[in-house]
């Protein structure tokens, strides 16, 4: 399951080495997309055989960031790094989604925001699906930390406890991870 916004390039492709490498012992991979799959999260989710994203689910695409202080020559260390995660970035990309490393570099460089319907058209995920809790039981630790915020009166609501949950629950679609 993801739902992260990224995170440092090298641990990135860490753990999609990692799922690459999982493949071999489980056979096949799922990556759900629950919520954001952005900048190194995004490459992490290349990795599933099978990649999904919830309906209102997105993936963001961008060029690798950082900063660095320290001498002309660890400046220029720091930039060839950059690079190489951007050119193993762009080889996952192009791999995993079937489109032109330049298709993808013209994603990646103008901060690409992908809708679930897009990433599917763009090859970033095979298909869409819901998030839902269905059922009464453990309806409340579901929503456990969970708080609506009304503007009008300015004041929070708390999720409900399982005694205030009627028996008969329709699916809820949720954009947030569950345990």
């Amino acid at each position: 399951k993801v739902n992260s916004g990224g995170g440092i390039g090298h641990d990135g492709l860490a753990i999609y080495d990692a799922l690459i490498d999982a493949k071999q012992r489980f056979q096949t991979v799922r990556v759900d997309i629950e919520g954001e799959a952005g900048s190194m999260a995004s490459v992490i989710a290349m990795a599933g055989d099978i990649r999904r994203i919830s309906r209102y689910g997105n993936i963001f695409l961008h060029l690798p960031t950082g900063g660095r202080t320290g001498t002309r020559e660890d400046l220029q260390h720091f930039i060839k790094d950059v690079i190489a995660i951007e050119n193993r970035m762009l080889a996952i990309y192009s791999e995993r989604t079937g489109n032109s490393e330049d298709f993808v570099r013209k994603l990646i460089e103008q901060n690409t925001f992908l809708g679930a319907e897009e990433a599917i058209e763009k090859g970033f995920a095979d298909e869409m699906f819901e998030l839902s809790i269905l059922g009464k039981k453990n309806f409340s630790s579901a929503l456990a930390g969970l708080e609506v915020f009304n503007t009008k009166v300015g004041q929070s609501i708390a999720a409900p406890s399982d005694s205030e949950v009627p028996e008969e629950i329709p699916t809820l679609k949720l954009t947030f991870k569950t345990n």
